[in-house]
C-alpha cells in the first residue's frame, strides 16, 4: 500500500500518465472508422439509437477520466481550485481540438452532441472532486 501511495503522489508519474491518456484519447477520437490504430470493439455500421448511446456513454466517461487526471497531474503545483480549473480546461480544450480534427479524419466528422458530451463529462466529474475534494486532498497531496 505504501508503494501505491508513494506511486500516486509521485509527480513525474502523474504527467507521464496525463499525457500518455491524452495521447491515446486524441488517437482514439480522430482515427478513421475504417483504418483503426487502436480498436474500440465497436464495429462500423449505421449509427443507430443503440450506437449513439454507446458513443456517447464512451465519450462522457472518456472527458471525465481526462479531467481527473488533468487536475491530478496539476493537484500539488497548484491548489486545489486552480488544478480543477486546469483540469476542466484542459478537457474541454483536448475535446475541441479532436472534434475539429476529425473534419480532417476520413469517415469522420465533428458532432456538437460529442463535443457537449465532452464538456459535460469533464463538469459532473469536476463536480464530483468538488463535492469529494478532502478525499481527494488526502490520497493525492504531494508532501
Amino acid at each position: 500500500m505504501a508503494l501505491l501511495k508513494s506511486v500516486v503522489k509521485n509527480r513525474l508519474i502523474r504527467w507521464v500518465v496525463v499525457i500518455l491518456w491524452t495521447i491515446f484519447i486524441s488517437i482514439l477520437l480522430v482515427q478513421p472508422e475504417n483504418q483503426k490504430v487502436i480498436n474500440t470493439g465497436i464495429p462500423p455500421g449505421p449509427n443507430t439509437l443503440e450506437r449513439e448511446i454507446v458513443f456517447t456513454s464512451a465519450h462522457l466517461i472518456s472527458f471525465g477520466i481526462t479531467c481527473a487526471l488533468w487536475f491530478w497531474a496539476w493537484f500539488g503545483h497548484l491548489s486545489l481550485p486552480k488544478s480543477l480549473l486546469l483540469g476542466i480546461v484542459f478537457a474541454i480544450l483536448i475535446g475541441s481540438v479532436t472534434e475539429y480534427l476529425q473534419s480532417y479524419s476520413p469517415d469522420r466528422h465533428p458532432s456538437i452532441f460529442d463535443f457537449m458530451a465532452n464538456c459535460i463529462g469533464a463538469l459532473i466529474m469536476a463536480y464530483v472532486i468538488w463535492r469529494k475534494q478532502h478525499l481527494f486532498s488526502t490520497l493525492m497531496a504531494v508532501k
